[in-house]
């Protein structure tokens, strides 16, 4: 299989807990601007800008969730630098544990019109106590995860060091072209995410939502 392309001024960063014993993921990707390929220096500022605020977020998920690490790749070349931030934050939220596939859903959406399915993030936070019924969550859980997933994106967005800052969150969408084995990228822009009030499945998502 061929490599995927390079995209330029883009950084992907990722987001990694244990639910129990299984791996999970928010992988996010962030457009950025400055002169040339991401430094060191900014892309340790974005892991460091999602920890200052993922440090105090223990109390909205459970105690059989740890938050182990934030890490961010600038993808403008196959040698783009990394940096990485290890953590071992566990939950305090009061509550039964939920089953492993149940996840909180930020939806978001772009301005293009496209077939198949829409940007999101699945986060392995909060417990049965916060359930309304089987399908739902309580009234009160779309406004509190709302602003802890926001506190966590204005912190990796509020990165600005040697010249580069993040321009915007954005999808990334890769594609085939014409009948040769390769692919070309598309970048779109994302508006700000909406909590959804349906408890969402990651059925196979883990290790990779």
């Amino acid at each position: 299989m061929a490599p995927l392309p390079s995209v330029p001024n883009v950084v992907k960063v990722v987001i990694s807990y244990t639910y129990g014993d299984k791996a999970a993921e928010n992988v996010l990707h962030f457009q950025y601007a400055g002169g040339g390929a991401a430094s060191e220096s900014f892309l340790t500022a974005i892991v460091n800008g999602a920890n200052t605020v993922l440090s105090t977020l223990a109390p909205i998920w459970g105690p059989d969730v740890t938050w182990d690490q934030v890490s961010a790749l600038d993808l403008s070349s196959d040698t783009g630098l990394m940096a990485v931030f290890e953590n071992a934050t566990v939950g305090t939220r009061a509550g039964t544990t939920l089953p492993a596939n149940a996840a909180v859903l930020a939806s978001y959406t772009v301005a293009r019109r496209y077939r198949g399915g829409h940007a999101r993030t699945y986060l392995p936070w909060l417990t049965a106590a916060d359930l309304e019924t089987p399908q739902t969550w309580a009234s009160t859980i779309p406004g509190e995860v709302g602003l802890a997933w926001s506190a966590v994106l204005n912190a990796i967005k509020a990165a600005a060091v040697d010249g580069f800052t993040i321009v915007n969150q954005v999808q990334i969408g890769y594609r085939p072209v014409g009948p040769v084995p390769k692919t070309s990228v598309v970048v779109d822009a994302i508006v700000p995410s909406i909590i959804q009030l349906e408890v969402a499945s990651m059925r196979r998502r883990d290790g990779r939502h």
